[in-house]
């Protein structure tokens, strides 16, 4: 959704601009699922996933519009594998960064 406007081109180009920066720093990792992908993992919306030390389980963290979703162990095992399909299928950062850049060029 980088070609959804939110905010007018001005922000648009800030906000991509700070992508771009953030992308080049060595420990960030920016990636984009190109539409190309077609349908993805998680078509629902984002999602967090926190692993914690042993010998505590992951916890994974939905937002929805009813509220906050904690899961933990099995269920959040299943938003990892989603995690991994989407980030398997996205560009890889330095294409990604070049993606945002391109779009922010488009702007203006």
């Amino acid at each position: 959704m980088l070609r959804r406007s939110v905010g007018g081109p001005e922000v648009m180009r800030r906000q991509l601009g700070r992508l771009v920066d953030a992308g080049r720093q060595a420990n960030i990792e920016v990636r984009v699922l190109p539409q190309s992908s077609g349908a993805h993992a998680s078509p629902d919306g984002s999602f967090k996933i926190y692993e914690l030390p042993e010998p505590y389980p992951a916890v994974a963290y939905i937002s929805s519009p009813a509220g906050a979703i904690y899961v933990e162990a099995e269920k959040a095992a299943r938003l990892m594998l989603k995690f991994d399909g989407i980030h398997r299928d996205a560009l890889e950062t330095d294409k990604s960064v070049e993606l945002i850049a391109s779009v922010a060029e488009e702007l203006g």
